[in-house]
């Protein structure tokens, strides 16, 4: 197999200190900002803001944070997701490392939760007390007071009238010639059918209102629609789609390594917890993983996402054997953004990039892999510092063929 410099992985690199996040351009990552002042308003007020002398960016200072408020390239991929968008100092750090904001990070810790609850990897928990009879090896998990059950209901009109002419026989009085004709049609509207509690276990969605009491098996669903209240069910033998709406204003804890955040219990939540019970019940595999894993510690989630990153690594080795490069980047760099510690996936890229002459690409790879294996990668490892030099030494390279690059091109012309 080809190496071209596979294994050649800058001097003394660091992430840098938050309160020094101007050492390094968040846009270009060529060049360090310079602070500017401006006066503005006929000279009342100034302008502070940061600017990259390579490529033109402007960084505008507001109150603790800092704004991108201008791009010499507007297709460039940090104008297009951060553009007039306020950050902090520690979150424009990440970036020029690679690594994404607080509101990206956000949106993508939750869905990797909802998708691992959904899937069955996160265990919803039990809770004791439950108001209706279970049935065997059924456990209770949840019940809901004040829920509403809607169901939509034909719901006829009828309209028309004579035909004909119409004649006057005395003051107020008439009659008509004509038929009476009429037309009718029918529409669905959705009616609140009764008021109750909703009960989820490990094997039915229960509601027991004061006039109707409805219960739907797990295996029997067909398909759940989340709404910010409440979710619609649609389940075999039914054709009709019923809702259950009205969930309580709670909040929740959501731990994703470490980060928290705080979130309205949602139909989008509901529908996760019974998509995994859904999961767990057709692959007791999952369930029992689950269990055992929630009996411990958090770990067992770290554990499962390192294996889908090392999937990941694995699907794309097999897919640049097969001849799909782009494949195998896509793969890559998802797992780079997950701040992957192995070095695999930034090498694998580093090269990909190399041969493909996207030097600039290349060398954002490798300040990411920097980043992560200063910040994130086990300080155990026995091959942290041979990684972190060769990871420094071919950014080097990887910087001195990008500062070329262009001259090559213009002598081919």
């Amino acid at each position: 197999m080809q190496q071209d410099n596979a294994e050649e992985f800058p001097e003394d690199f660091s992430a840098g200190n938050p309160a020094e996040w101007t050492g390094l351009c968040p846009v270009c990552k060529k060049a360090s900002l310079q602070y500017n002042i401006k006066k503005v308003f006929l000279g009342l007020k100034s302008r502070e803001s940061y600017d990259c002398p390579k490529c033109r960016s402007v960084f505008l200072k507001e109150d603790d944070k800092y704004k991108l408020i201008s791009v010499s390239d507007k297709g460039n991929e940090i104008w297009v997701e951060y553009g007039e968008k306020p950050l902090s100092p520690e979150e424009w750090v990440r970036i020029s490392h690679g690594g994404i904001s607080d509101e990206k990070q956000r949106t993508v810790d939750l869905e990797h939760y909802y998708s691992e609850l959904s899937l069955g990897n996160i265990d919803p928990g039990k809770s004791p007390d439950c108001p209706v009879i279970l049935k065997i090896n059924e456990e209770h998990i949840v019940t809901f007071p004040g829920i509403t059950l809607k169901e939509p209901r034909a719901v006829r009109k009828t309209t028309g009238g004579y035909a004909g002419p119409r004649f006057r026989v005395a003051k107020g009085v008439s009659f008509s010639l004509g038929a009476f004709g009429a037309s009718s049609e029918s529409h669905d509207e959705i009616r609140d059918i009764d008021r109750g509690l909703f009960t989820i276990t490990t094997k039915r969605l229960i509601f027991s209102g004061n006039k109707k009491t409805t219960a739907i098996s797990l295996s029997k669903i067909i398909s759940i629609n989340p709404y910010s209240d409440g979710i619609g069910v649609n389940r075999e033998n039914r054709e009709k789609m019923q809702y259950f709406v009205g969930i309580p204003e709670v909040e929740v804890d959501i731990n994703v390594d470490g980060r928290v955040y705080r979130e309205n219990f949602s139909g989008l939540m509901l529908m996760s917890i019974i998509e995994g019970l859904i999961n767990r019940m057709n692959n007791p595999s999952v369930s029992a993983e689950s269990s055992s894993g929630s009996s411990g510690n958090s770990e067992s989630a770290e554990e499962r996402r390192f294996k889908i990153q090392v999937e990941r690594n694995l699907k794309g080795r097999e897919l640049e054997k097969n001849g799909d490069a782009e494949g195998a980047v896509l793969l890559y760099e998802e797992n780079i953004a997950e701040g992957f510690e192995g070095n695999f996936p930034y090498e694998r890229l580093a090269i990909i990039y190399r041969k493909k002459k996207e030097y600039s690409e290349e060398i954002r790879v490798l300040k990411r892999a920097i980043f992560v294996f200063e910040n994130y990668a086990s300080k155990e490892r026995s091959d942290l510092i041979p990684k972190l030099e060769k990871f420094k030494e071919r950014l080097v390279k990887a910087e001195v063929l990008e500062e070329k690059a262009p001259a090559k091109a213009n002598d081919g012309r």
